[in-house]
């Protein structure tokens, strides 16, 4: 699921379930997610990753980090207006922004690597 940051509109992902392999389109992603693949990271920093080890923001689920997202796109402006939300999410996010930004750092995906391998050179299987 890291690798959904990377969508675009040049660029899909294929997934592989039950011997099937499907694309995952930039399109698809907003009409289910309601937002672009770029605050994908975004959404993340909110929720955390189980499965990367990250912990999230108790008490923000996947609802909420969605409508956030929806809403203010970055966590940075998200904090920056975060007297905008009701009290109750204000006091969630509050003392969690070291975590929000700390997990930005871990979660964001590298793409600037120059890497000693040719197109020709991977295999897709």
């Amino acid at each position: 699921k890291d690798l959904l940051q990377l969508l675009s509109p040049q660029v899909s992902i294929y997934r592989y379930s039950k011997g099937i392999i499907s694309p995952f389109t930039y399109t698809e992603f907003c009409q289910a997610y309601g937002f672009v693949p770029f605050n994908y990271l975004d959404y993340l920093c909110l929720l955390g990753d189980k499965s990367d080890n990250i912990a999230g923001v108790n008490g923000i689920g996947t609802k909420s980090a969605q409508e956030l997202v929806q809403k203010f796109g970055t966590v940075e402006n998200l904090y920056q207006n975060i007297h905008q939300l009701p009290v109750k999410t204000q006091e969630l996010l509050g003392n969690k922004q070291q975590l929000v930004y700390q997990n930005k750092q871990l979660i964001t995906l590298k793409k600037d690597l120059n890497l000693p391998i040719s197109w020709e050179q991977c295999d897709f299987n």
